[in-house]
């Protein structure tokens, strides 16, 4: 699950659940690439909602983080407040436990209208 170009190398993360475990939605895959600086994007993991997701993150100690965040304008429709919790609470680990210099959350928190 790596490729390399030269300096630069790509991994790709296990199978990740999109949002919550046992989803209908199936699953998705993270990357890493790293030359100079680590990017970590994980894709459609809702926050993340599910903490081996934010170890996973804090482990690997990325330069730039690209995340989803919580899906936030599908509160109380498919999404609900405990897995928002959890979300923040995870998001909340990666910050405090990771040194990296970008966060950015992206495109769930753009959806919401309110």
């Amino acid at each position: 699950n790596e490729l390399k170009f030269g300096s630069t190398k790509i991994r790709f993360t296990k199978p990740l659940w999109h949002g919550t475990r046992g989803t209908k939605l199936g699953f998705v895959v993270g990357v890493i690439i790293e030359n100079k600086e680590k990017i970590f994007f994980t894709s459609d993991i809702d926050g993340p909602c599910i903490e081996e997701y934010a170890d996973m993150v804090v482990e690997e100690k990325p330069e730039i983080l690209i995340i989803d965040g919580p899906a936030t304008y599908l509160l109380g429709y498919i999404m609900s407040y405990e897995n928002l919790k959890k979300s923040i609470k995870n998001l909340k680990k990666i910050v405090e436990k990771t040194d990296f210099k970008t966060m950015i959350l992206d495109h769930h928190l753009l959806r919401d209208y309110r």
